[in-house]
């Protein structure tokens, strides 16, 4: 389904796949994607997004940063890249 970043959030949460009109952000109910990169997964039964933001020190670009912030509001954890990596949850 093609809809808007807010609705394709939504749905990672829910569990169903979803990509954003411009198809810059896509989910396919288990791993949430800015671009090319997973910022969010669902492991053990919680929503963990990796911060991939300018506060925490792992800036992409100011549209990733924007679609982690989104996606924070639905998150069980907030997690560093870098641990997000070392846990083999960002591959």
């Amino acid at each position: 389904m093609r809809t808007n970043n807010n609705n394709v959030i939504k749905c990672w949460n829910n569990g169903c796949a979803a990509e954003s009109h411009t198809g810059n952000l896509k989910t396919d109910g288990h791993e949430l994607w800015s671009y090319n990169l997973k910022i969010a997964t669902y492991s053990a039964n919680k929503t963990i997004v990796f911060d991939y933001t300018a506060p925490a020190g792992h800036m992409r670009s100011q549209t990733t940063s924007t679609h982690v912030n989104k996606a924070k509001r639905y998150a069980d954890v907030v997690m560093n890249p870098k641990a997000a990596y070392a846990a083999n949850l960002t591959r």
